[in-house]
């Protein structure tokens, strides 16, 4: 057994390093944060919050220390319950000034932002508590509308300097392919490669301590999933207490074709199927651990906050495995130390136990986290919308596109990837994970040459 917090030190341990082709189909319907498995069939990760056991005979055993039981304590979840909105606020920064006293002996912390309320009042507040504090951007000159727009006034309104990393294709295509070759996994997404570009730069003029605003929207309701409980969305779930035949028949005849096909092959109804997490185990797992939460409150008439907490729960289990994704791509291959005030015990506690009232009201996601950072940035910043800036991901990895055809994928699932990837739409999520899992193989188990690689990619 080897054992090492860098994937490439265990690589270079084994003389043979066989492809996980399974973790494929991970990465394509769950994304890069599934499971301790990667796509080196024998390398695993321990995830943060268990311990992996190898005995002398048999298969090593993973035991989970971050369980059901210990996340929500149903004591705190009731004192939570009833405080005013003014007591909680004043808990959050009670709990906040915890998680920072962690690293409030770094003089300069370099906060990653877009304009968004988490990394907007992490920097606002570490400036408050006294520390010097740079956000950087990463900007997209030649997008339709560039990010600095966005965070100009920003930056004037809080007195923070900020600085632009300026993403262009090739500097956008030598980094992913670098990154590539360092970590030994394909990457997160295509944002990473952004922030492996600003973080080398932050690098290159000697500043070494990050803060991430990462895992914010897990424990304070800010994820998409939480919208599946505005009133709406309820009233629309209704519909699930039909008769389990009509139910299915609805659904069938609302899914769009391609799901209506692929339903028909299926040896399972969706609902079944759905219990075995469609073939990933690892899935299914988090289902049996949704039903212990549901039993551990058995009694309970408030069924939107059990929801709330069950949702809570997928994301954080999802967590654990993209922190290991996240120090490889920074940390490890680059240097510098980041630093997520939202793992901290404390502010961890307080977020998975508020009421689903905390989280989401009038529609507003993440209400109380906003109705905090809204005393230090202001309302309008804390409560405006997400932007969707233009990305130009796309249009850069066009040329990209010909590796997909007699490659990597098709050679190892035996597939017409190739043909796959040309018929999915320009912006598809799996257009990203395909391209992102061909140019791990090319790199990573065919050993090409990277100069050539980029020098493919770059062609107009």
């Amino acid at each position: 057994v080897r054992i090492s917090s860098n994937i490439k030190a265990v690589l270079h341990r084994n003389a043979r390093n066989p492809v996980n082709v399974d973790k494929f189909s991970d990465m394509l319907l769950y994304g890069q944060r599934t499971g301790a498995r990667t796509v080196w069939e024998e390398v695993r990760t321990v995830q943060p919050g268990s311990c992996v056991l190898i005995p002398a005979t048999g298969a090593p055993i993973t035991r989970w220390y971050f369980s059901t039981d210990n996340a929500f304590d149903p004591d705190v979840q009731a004192e939570l319950a009833k405080l005013p909105d003014d007591a909680a606020l004043r808990r959050v920064g009670e709990c906040l000034d915890k998680a920072l006293d962690n690293f409030s002996n770094v003089e300069t912390l370099n906060v990653p932002c877009g304009g968004g309320v988490d990394s907007s009042l992490l920097g606002a507040y570490l400036k408050k508590r006294g520390h010097k504090v740079v956000y950087w951007c990463i900007n997209q000159p030649d997008a339709p509308r560039t990010e600095r727009e966005w965070m100009d006034p920003l930056s004037k309104a809080m007195g923070i300097p900020c600085v632009y990393a300026d993403l262009a294709k090739q500097d956008f295509i030598e980094n992913l392919v670098e990154t590539i070759c360092s970590t030994q996994q394909p990457l997160t997404g295509p944002n990473a490669v952004g922030g492996v570009f600003a973080r080398k730069m932050a690098l290159a003029e000697g500043y070494q301590h990050y803060v991430s605003g990462e895992f914010c929207d897990t424990i304070f309701g800010g994820l998409s999933p939480n919208g599946r409980l505005w009133w709406p969305i309820r009233f629309i779930r209704l519909l699930s207490r039909l008769p389990y035949r009509i139910r299915m028949q609805l659904i069938r005849g609302l899914m769009g074709d391609a799901y209506w096909f692929v339903d028909s092959m299926q040896v399972d109804t969706c609902d079944d199927a759905a219990k075995v997490g469609f073939g990933h185990l690892h899935v299914a797992e988090k289902l049996v651990e949704l039903e212990d939460i549901a039993r551990a409150r058995i009694g309970s008439s408030d069924k939107l906050q059990l929801k709330s907490q069950q949702l809570a729960w997928l994301q954080m289990r999802d967590v654990a495995s993209g922190l290991n994704h996240l120090f490889y791509e920074k940390d490890e291959s680059l240097g510098g130390t980041t630093f997520y005030p939202f793992v901290y015990p404390e502010i961890l506690e307080l977020g998975l136990n508020l009421p689903f009232k905390a989280k989401v009201r009038s529609g507003t996601k993440k209400w109380l986290w906003r109705r905090f950072a809204s005393d230090y940035i202001g309302h309008d910043v804390a409560f405006r919308k997400k932007y969707g800036f233009p990305t130009l991901t796309s249009a850069w990895l066009t040329s990209a596109g010909d590796l997909m055809q007699h490659g990597f994928v098709e050679s190892a699932t035996g597939s017409h990837a190739g043909t796959i990837y040309d018929s999915l739409d320009n912006n598809h999520s799996a257009r990203w994970t395909l391209l992102n899992i061909e140019l791990w193989g090319r790199l990573c188990v065919w050993h090409q040459d990277p100069g050539e690689i980029k020098e493919r990619m770059l062609r107009n």
